[in-house]
């Protein structure tokens, strides 16, 4: 079977007040209108990883079930066994997406992933906000003290 998710690439989007958030993009395009929506509710490691836990407990859940993840409007369900539901419709108008969870899952995982590279320093040119107090050039911790001291 040939994956439904392709080409994920992952990325910030920046506004002109500053504010930015972690977000993805895959083909096909109508899907990842729908789903990338969720990256902007889910903007850390954490929260993803617990997004993922709650998307295999409702898997597990008995159908019919009337069980969802529910963020700003927005709903993540299952109608199907192993298959997930994202409804953004009320949000963006946009109409729902099923997809195999298998595929959901993945998607998740990579961002989690690569969220996690992100908040740790280890995506080469990307320094989080709240790193950047710690990082002149390098590493503060490669910085000798008496040079720190004569230029802050």
């Amino acid at each position: 079977m040939n994956p439904v998710i392709k080409n994920i690439s992952f990325r910030f989007t920046v506004f002109d007040n500053g504010w930015m958030y972690p977000s993805f993009w895959f083909a096909p395009e109508e899907l990842s209108n729908v789903i990338s929506g969720w990256a902007m509710e889910y903007r850390t490691f954490e929260s993803v990883a617990k997004l993922i836990d709650d998307i295999k407990n409702l898997n597990k859940i008995a159908l019919p079930n009337n069980e969802h993840l529910t963020s700003n409007e927005s709903h993540i369900y299952i109608k199907n066994k192993d298959q997930v539901t994202f409804d953004t419709e009320y949000v963006t108008g946009l109409k729902p997406v099923t997809i195999p969870i298998d595929e959901a899952l993945n998607l998740f995982e990579q961002y989690k992933d690569w969220l996690f590279r992100y908040e740790h320093c280890k995506i080469p040119g990307l320094i989080p906000k709240s790193k950047l107090e710690s990082w002149i050039v390098v590493p503060r911790s490669a910085v000798k003290e008496e040079y720190l001291k004569n230029h802050q």
